[in-house]
């Protein structure tokens, strides 16, 4: 009986070492998974962080991206808008110096007021451009062409005719006889603005043709005009 009693301390004491052993290995790995929670949780903290740094990181730069955009963005509006500006000057100058140049010539310097003392004839150069003239002509004692034309210009020289009928018999009654036909060429060269007036016999129509009774009067011959006013 004893021996039994023996027999069964022993087996109860095994099992409370075992249980013992049990226990420590429980906690000793409850203890290693709770450190490795811990462990996670602090890299999971410290990527999040380094997340939202480099989150930071990015909008700082893509605000320095946005703001040299903008810089170059003015550059080149302020570049186009010299660039169109300057085309414009250009563009101007371009024109100013073709409007009073011919076949390379300038003529500028006509561009005013002409007469001649002598017959009190007078004509007034408007403007000249490239391939054309604008004027009106003034004859003493006579009306001339008093409203702006602009006729064709070239080397120096711009053709118009007129016609008409002269009452050479003074009775108001025009005849065939009395139509005349006449060619005026402008001429501008160093001795000034000359007109040359003389009769023809047909007309080209490839040039202007002036109809106006006051023309009349106007009878072939060179009328100069040398001094500019």
């Amino acid at each position: 009986m004893e021996e039994k009693n023996k027999t069964k301390g022993s087996i109860s004491t095994f099992l409370l070492i075992i249980a013992i052993i049990a226990i420590i290995v429980m906690g000793v790995f409850i203890y290693k998974l709770n450190n490795d929670k811990i462990a996670e949780t602090q890299k999971a903290t410290e990527l999040q962080s380094q997340v939202e740094s480099l989150n930071t990181t990015v909008d700082e730069l893509q605000g320095k991206i946005d703001s040299f955009s903008n810089t170059i963005n003015t550059i080149n509006s302020i570049t186009s808008e010299a660039s169109a500006k300057n085309s414009n000057v250009s563009n101007t100058n371009s024109s100013e110096s073709s409007n009073t140049q011919s076949n390379g010539k300038n003529y500028n310097s006509y561009i005013g007021t002409w007469g001649n003392s002598d017959t009190n004839n007078e004509i007034t150069i408007k403007n000249v451009t490239n391939n054309s003239i604008t004027f009106t002509w003034f004859l003493y004692r006579l009306t001339g062409i008093d409203d702006d034309t602009t006729i064709n210009f070239s080397n120096g020289k711009a053709i118009f005719y007129f016609e008409g009928y002269d009452d050479k018999n003074f009775d108001s009654k025009f005849t065939e006889d009395e139509k005349y036909m006449r060619k005026a060429t402008i001429m501008l060269d160093e001795n000034g603005v000359n007109v040359d007036v003389e009769e023809v016999k047909s007309i080209d129509n490839n040039y202007l043709v002036l109809d106006e009774p006051s023309l009349v009067y106007i009878t072939p011959g060179l009328y100069s005009h040398s001094e500019k006013e």
